[in-house]
């Protein structure tokens, strides 16, 4: 596990170089092999590892800008940059499978409508599909090896663990489709065989759409401020009893937390029942913050002095 937010940033540059060169192999070799192959659903393939490879450059940038201090412009820090990050990028991959799904379905019609197409080439297919499931296979093995050196902190390499993850099964499942396909010739859905890479395009996005619609909407209820799990809470808790002396009289008030990025955000109610110093505020706040991070990761707390159950008040 990482030690320090500095060796947190080294080890995401390091997955996200690599990343950027397999990322890039497999978009030229995804359009060129769609165009030589006559096959749209290796468009699709294509574009997906082009936009792995052009989110890999902006999630480099976006892993130093969350661990920088607040300022003037940023007054409560930099740490929603990588909830922004994921929501945009799940937005650009659902705007490609829903552009996959309309061409799909417009080569479609145009079939119903008596318009001939090329006939597909298996054979580059099936050689592009080995060589792109072995190459993501092993993006996937980089993205997760260094995400658990990180201690699981890093949602960017979470995301792009599980990018490298579909773009595989993508990669291996028009492969099989179409080494399949052959078989169709003399069966019922026959028909289908003009078309079949349209029909290869709608199942895999019915397949991996749920991907990107999920990290949109988790990345959003973090930007929204959601508050963090009950299992979180309830470590919080753990954290202050153990972080607070004995010998204090308080009474914990409430506790509130959100996750942003690779942070939760903590604040802590505290009603201190003697007069206290604000050195042993600090002291305290720096006591729980490396409580809470032995058992949720990093965090940002602030302790607020209060009589009033904040919940309670509104």
């Amino acid at each position: 596990m990482i030690s320090s937010s500095t060796s947190l940033t080294i080890l995401e540059k390091r997955s996200l170089k690599i990343a950027r060169f397999g990322n890039v192999i497999m978009a030229i070799a995804g359009i060129l092999t769609a165009w030589m192959a006559n096959a749209d659903a290796l468009l699709v393939d294509g574009l997906y590892s082009g936009i792995n490879f052009l989110s890999s450059l902006v999630a480099a940038r976006v892993g130093e800008s969350v661990m920088r201090p607040w300022d003037k412009t940023r007054p409560f820090g930099y740490y929603a940059d990588e909830a922004i990050y994921i929501t945009f990028r799940s937005v650009i991959l659902l705007g490609i499978l829903a552009f996959a799904v309309f061409s799909a379905i417009t080569k479609i019609i145009a079939y119903a409508s008596g318009h001939e197409f090329s006939e597909i080439v298996l054979g580059l297919i099936v050689i592009y599909s080995v060589g792109m499931t072995v190459i993501c296979g092993g993006l996937y093995y980089v993205h997760r090896y260094y995400w658990l050196k990180t201690g699981k902190r890093s949602d960017i390499l979470k995301t792009e663990q599980q990018s490298a993850l579909i773009d595989g099964v993508i990669s291996a499942a028009v492969g099989l489709a179409f080494g399949l396909a052959p078989l169709l010739k003399n069966t019922p859905l026959h028909f289908i065989l003009p078309v079949i890479d349209s029909v290869i395009v709608l199942v895999l996005v019915a397949l991996i759409i749920n991907q990107p619609i999920r990290s949109f909407l988790n990345a959003l209820a973090e930007i929204a401020g959601e508050s963090s799990s009950p299992r979180v809470i309830a470590s919080i808790h753990e954290a202050v009893s153990e972080a607070i002396p004995e010998a204090m009289d308080y009474t914990l008030i409430d506790v509130a937390s959100s996750k942003l990025g690779r942070f939760h955000v903590v604040m802590i109610y505290l009603n201190v029942h003697h007069p206290i110093q604000g050195e042993l505020v600090d002291e305290l706040r720096l006591s729980i913050k490396s409580a809470c991070e032995k058992r949720i990761g990093l965090v940002e707390v602030e302790v607020i002095l209060t009589a009033t159950p904040r919940l309670l008040a509104r």
